[in-house]
């Protein structure tokens, strides 16, 4: 019985020191040399692309080992917008080691809802080789490159370059035109902007704008229904149409009020008689400076001729008579 307890402890301990033996290397093992893998993250905007416009987003990026490279400490890391962030990779004994490196779009979180819309994201795949060697000293040096296609394309940073396009908004232009009819025309005129039923904006316009205003950033998502209204101007009519752009155009037009013109009576003038100049004379009236001897002398024959004409007459007549009397005997 003694020597079967003996031989059970003998077996325990062995065990025991069996288990220590092989338990103490991986106690022991540390790594030899260690590296840090910065990334870095751009962003940036396409042309006509506001900085406003440039959402902030988290991205993803992913390290993985290749044919059984040791496991990095973290193997996913986050970039919060424009950054750098850092892979750190151990290693216990020496050798050649190689990764990939990529930025997992499907992944992306931020504060735009449709920012993946206009976002282009970089899909590049970089390849990491990590060398470790001894070096001269007793000791572990470290050397790691990046590369772009295989682990032997040129060198590089590991930098992933996201960019974004333009929105695209909505754009209303609103412009006024003036047909006065002999009304004075106001020095301005107020535009009021709505979505629906609900105003949204307030514009003036002016010979200093020209009678015209663009929205250019109204927002193109979601349901909207843009408009505009003027404010009333007292003597006018608006009528409102687009052009061949499809702008709104706000025609005012003066209202023209018929009305009859007042009864005037003539007003009184006094006629003057018409000026006349001195009564004509009469052409038969010698004028003054004529000689009036022929006068009185014509006046004369002209006597003795009648007188002369009435005498032969009678003695015509009386002849006459001697005769009809013989002729009767």
């Amino acid at each position: 019985m003694k020597r079967y307890i003996s031989k059970l402890l003998l077996t325990t301990l062995v065990i025991a020191v069996i288990s220590a033996v092989l338990m103490l290397p991986a106690a022991a093992s540390e790594p030899i040399a260690e590296v840090t893998i910065p990334v870095t993250v751009t962003v940036s905007g396409d042309e006509g692309t506001l900085e406003s416009d440039i959402p902030t987003e988290t991205y993803t990026i992913v390290i993985e080992a290749l044919d059984g490279a040791p496991e990095p400490d973290e193997s996913v890391l986050t970039v919060e917008g424009e950054g750098t962030a850092e892979f750190t990779l151990s290693f216990e004994t020496v050798g050649v080691y190689e990764y990939t490196v990529t930025q997992d779009a499907s992944a992306l979180t931020g504060d735009n809802s449709v920012c993946h819309d206009r976002g282009v994201y970089d899909t590049t795949v970089y390849y990491l080789v990590v060398t470790v060697v001894n070096d001269e000293n007793g000791g572990y040096s470290v050397t790691a490159a990046a590369h772009i296609e295989n682990a032997e394309g040129e060198k590089c940073e590991l930098i992933f370059e996201n960019h974004y396009a333009p929105v695209p908004y909505d754009v209303l232009t609103v412009s006024k035109t003036w047909v006065d009819n002999d009304m004075t025309r106001p020095a301005s005129v107020d535009v009021v902007l709505y979505d629906g039923d609900t105003p949204i904006d307030t514009v003036t316009l002016s010979e200093e704008n020209e009678w015209s205003y663009t929205w250019s950033y109204l927002d193109p998502y979601g349901e909207h229904s843009w408009s505009v209204a003027e404010v009333e101007v007292d003597g006018y009519t608006a009528e409102y149409g687009t052009d061949e752009d499809g702008n709104v155009v706000i025609n005012n037009v003066g209202d023209t009020i018929e009305t009859e013109p007042p009864e005037t009576e003539p007003p009184e003038t006094e006629t003057e008689a018409p000026e006349t100049g001195p009564e004509p004379e009469d052409p038969n009236l010698p004028q003054t400076g004529q000689l009036w001897w022929p006068v009185v002398a014509l006046a004369g024959v002209g006597a003795v001729l009648v007188v002369a004409g009435i005498v032969g007459r009678k003695g015509d007549d009386n002849a006459d008579d001697g005769k009809n009397g013989e002729n009767h005997e």
